[in-house]
């Protein structure tokens, strides 16, 4: 059940920070939308006008990947925590979203600097938003796995 839950806990870690950003992508009229910007940078589907790919495929293309990433950094935690008899706290976690946090905001500012066809983005602000959001998703992984596991008992 562990690895299950993991999985699930992966999941819904990932939407709250999925939500997080698209609400503050509504509040500003910004894209920080990652399974998109994900999936154009994957597809090399950038528009003209610099903005990500609505396309179905793309979007597609890029929420499996970023979902992908979500449970894999789920049960990476859940090994970590297993492993080398660290307790499973929510410090432990918050620490899982300022590591996730870090290789997140270097990974997307490699990707936008290096990337020949790079949607626009307003970087600082996204990398910002982007670190935020793995506190988000690093919680809700922690919560969810937790409730999982206390309903189940």
């Amino acid at each position: 059940m562990e690895i299950l839950f993991s999985v699930i806990a992966g999941l819904a870690g990932t939407l709250l920070m999925t939500l997080f950003l698209d609400i503050v992508s509504i509040l500003t009229g910004f894209t920080f939308h990652v399974p998109r910007l994900l999936g154009t940078m994957v597809a090399m589907r950038t528009m003209p006008s610099g903005k990500p790919s609505g396309s179905l495929p793309v979007r597609i293309a890029g929420i499996i990947i970023h979902y992908a990433i979500g449970v894999f950094f789920a049960l990476a935690y859940r090994q970590i925590v297993d492993v080398a008899a660290l307790p499973d706290s929510a410090a432990n976690a918050a620490m899982l979203g300022l590591i996730t946090g870090v290789l997140a905001m270097g990974f997307w500012y490699t990707l936008l600097k290096l990337h020949p066809l790079a949607p626009s983005v307003r970087l600082v602000l996204f990398l910002v938003l982007l670190f935020l959001g793995h506190f988000i998703f690093a919680a809700g992984m922690y919560l969810t796995y937790h409730f999982l596991a206390a309903v189940t008992a």
